[in-house]
């Protein structure tokens, strides 16, 4: 028998109970499940602790950078540029907003 479009999806659809208890079963150490067809992956299944474990991950990251104190002070400045506030510096800018200025300082590496 020919491995047709719907012969594919009804056996992912026979399947998907057994997928779905493996995947909440094995949290963050299930696999992703890829689906498919001829083509190659289409979709990515994964586990609600691994999606969120990503994403945690991804926001800190961006976070991180957004936050980074270089980063900040190259925007302070291109806003200075631009016509906008101005700050003498970024600790000025903390003090203002109601941030303490000693969380600003740059990570070593950066």
């Amino acid at each position: 028998m020919e491995d047709s479009p719907q012969n594919l999806v009804d056996a992912a659809q026979a399947d998907f109970p057994r997928l779905i208890t493996g995947l909440a079963a094995d949290g963050l150490q299930a696999p992703p499940v890829f689906i498919g067809d001829q083509r190659g992956p289409q979709a990515v299944m994964l586990s609600v602790p691994l999606y969120q474990a990503l994403m945690q991950a991804v926001d800190a990251e961006r976070l991180e950078d957004l936050l980074s104190a270089p980063t900040l002070r190259e925007r302070l400045a291109a806003t200075e540029a631009a016509g906008g506030a101005t700050y003498t510096t970024l600790e000025d800018l903390a003090v203002d907003a109601g941030v303490d200025p000693a969380i600003l300082e740059d990570p070593p590496g950066r």
